[in-house]
């Protein structure tokens, strides 16, 4: 063996069993980036990888499920902890690599507790499954102003009138309103149920994506000194610049006030917080409660800029705070997966919950806190397998019941 592969074959030695230094990580990662189908190195990998499977640590394991999971995906390999991301392309070795990677440093499912502590729990009562469940896919639902209501997933795909001269393009998951300046200015509103995201194009151009349990209320055009829209749970946006036009997003005591950008609001009001943050351009939030006079708020506090890679949180009290964060990561969801960063278990199950349609209650309260991603398409039965690895319990029960386990 080259003395580079020795080196690689080092370096996936030491990483695998938990002792590389930080520098040593780094480098494996940068080759991870570069790595090739080379023979002796695929053989020491291959060897590596059957070591794996057999130790009965990870006896649980699907290998061959995990493996073609992660070689078909072109997206990011994440490994908890860490706030960078790296690209790598996927060859089989790689990916056999990054698999095992995966392992040591408890990432299988790309979720993983705070803590490194070696996973010796599983999930209670697996076996209580009599029928897997799947993301819910619900419907697209389309309010009109005069309160006609039309399911979208049931409308032809191509041009379609809504109301007097307003007409709207409908492919598959998606809507597209087209400009008409002479039409009469009427609302609508799209709603997502649980397990679905949805895109729309506004008349002006705007492109929005809902998330699941997700709502916008919109002018069908804009032929005012503004556009705004309004929104509940989450939704992210690539607005059209209009220097001329701001655009404006309202979401309960929350303005955000942009001319041409990027931006994801969350505001379900099942959370603690409503959270706007920044992927390009700049943005002003506004706290509208402040705003009108509230006393008991800080001055200071009413309002905030945002730059690219900054989140605004306006908590229910009116506090607004700004901090830096992965934005990328924040937007995750429009990319088919979960994304978590120092999350609470309950934080974890209101979003498992709006995916799937499950009612979720608690014996007990668990302390683990997730950071890390998780395939939006897998069944209910593998996510709940991934967060088993993480120590935590759970049962099922009838009529899509799950119950969090001190």
């Amino acid at each position: 063996m080259s003395q580079q592969k020795e080196r690689i074959a080092y370096l996936l030695e030491v990483y695998t069993s938990q002792k590389a230094t930080v520098q040593e990580e780094q480098e494996l990662m940068e080759w991870m980036q570069e790595a090739q189908e080379e023979g002796e190195l695929k053989t020491y990998i291959e060897n590596l990888w059957d070591h794996y499977k057999r130790e009965s640590e990870y006896s649980h394991v699907n290998w061959d499920r995990m493996f073609e999971s992660v070689i078909n995906r072109d997206k990011v390999f994440s490994i908890a902890g860490e706030a960078k991301r790296k690209r790598i392309p996927w060859g089989r070795i790689a990916a056999a690599a990054a698999v095992l990677v995966l392992l040591a440093s408890g990432t299988y499912l790309l979720l993983t507790p705070n803590n490194n502590k070696p996973s010796t729990t599983k999930a209670d009562s697996q076996q209580d499954f009599k029928k897997d469940i799947t993301p819910a896919k619900q419907q697209v639902i389309l309010t009109l102003s005069d309160g006609t209501i039309k399911m979208l997933d049931n409308v032809t795909n191509g041009t379609i009138t809504l109301q007097g001269t307003t007409q709207a393009v409908k492919n598959d998951g998606s809507i597209t309103y087209l400009e008409n300046k002479n039409a009469e200015v009427v609302f609508n509103t799209i709603a997502t149920e649980k397990g679905r995201t949805f895109h729309l194009q506004l008349a002006d151009g705007t492109d929005v994506w809902l998330d699941a349990l997700s709502s916008i209320h919109f002018p069908t055009s804009f032929p005012g000194k503004e556009r705004a829209v309004e929104i509940t749970g989450q939704a992210y946006f690539e607005v059209a610049k209009n220097a001329k036009q701001p655009f404006k997003v309202r979401s309960g005591d929350q303005v955000v006030e942009v001319l041409g950008t990027h931006f994801n609001i969350n505001a379900y009001t099942d959370q603690d917080a409503m959270r706007t943050t920044l992927l390009e351009g700049k943005v002003k939030i506004v706290n509208r409660q402040s705003a009108i006079g509230n006393a008991s708020t800080d001055p200071q506090q009413q309002s905030a800029i945002l730059k690219p890679g900054e989140q605004a949180i306006l908590t229910h009290d009116s506090r607004l705070t700004v901090h830096g964060v992965d934005a990328e990561s924040v937007i995750d969801w429009k990319k088919g997966y979960f994304s978590f960063n120092n999350a609470t278990i309950k934080t974890v199950m209101q979003e498992v919950s709006r995916w799937y349609d499950i009612d979720v209650s608690y014996e007990g309260n668990s302390r683990e806190i997730f950071s890390g991603k998780i395939d939006r398409n897998l069944s209910l039965r593998e996510l709940l397998e991934g967060l088993g690895e993480t120590r935590v319990h759970y049962r099922i029960e009838a009529n899509k019941k799950v119950i969090i386990l001190p």
